[in-house]
């Protein structure tokens, strides 16, 4: 399973926006190797770059939600984190999309969700989560590899082989892949973007699908 957090620079970075033409890549490389994935937007990117939403859509991806607005939603009050998801569902909606029914954080290297965050998370319709730690309520396991989750640098630098390998050895598991990991010329940690823009057609061979198609498979 393929994860993709949709995340644009933040707001005052000296970063240029570069979403658009480096997840245009990703879905045209998922496209070619008959792939499907889980990517997660924030409601403002969603209603300022709409087209890519329906180009996820048209690749077969599952769309998630990060939250309203380009900062981690889980340093906010649990009202807030409901209103802003609530308000993201709202604009994929608009987009005549099905409403997400699945969250991941921008970042995975946090504390578990605790139940508030549980409960803002099912009123807003919320049904799992990817990348989080949960209490009680359902997550999709992250990929590991010698107790990390294959994510950033591991991700990036990882050979392709001992990823498929540790991806067979946990079934239903997701691998977590941001935008900027393909980026060379995103800012910051940015070691090892370059080779893993080239294995990345070779990654994909191995298949991926969306948690939405994992889930549908598993209930056969």
């Amino acid at each position: 399973m393929l994860a993709i957090p949709a995340i644009e620079p933040a707001a005052g970075s000296s970063a240029e926006p570069r979403l658009p033409a480096v997840l245009g890549y990703l879905l045209d490389q998922l496209t070619a190797h008959a792939c499907q994935a889980t990517i997660a937007f924030y409601g403002q990117t969603v209603r300022e770059h709409p087209e890519l939403v329906r180009q996820a859509a048209d690749a077969n991806c599952e769309i998630a939600l990060i939250g309203d607005e380009p900062r981690d939603p889980l340093t906010l009050p649990p009202g807030a984190l409901r209103d802003g998801l609530e308000a993201a569902a709202s604009a994929v909606v608009a987009l005549d999309l099905p409403a997400p029914t699945r969250f991941a954080p921008p970042s995975i290297a946090g504390p578990p969700l605790t139940i508030p965050q549980e409960a803002a998370l099912r009123e807003a319709g919320m049904r799992e989560v990817i990348g989080c730690r949960t209490v009680d309520l359902s997550a999709v396991p992250l990929a590991m590899l010698a107790g990390r989750p294959l994510a950033g640098t591991l991700i990036r630098l990882t050979p392709v082989w001992l990823l498929r390998r540790a991806l067979a050895a946990q079934p239903g598991a997701a691998l977590w892949l941001t935008p900027a990991d393909i980026d060379p010329g995103a800012t910051g940690g940015g070691f090892g973007r370059a080779s893993l823009l080239r294995r990345l057609p070779r990654l994909l061979v191995g298949g991926f699908t969306s948690a939405a198609e994992a889930a549908r498979l598993a209930d056969r």
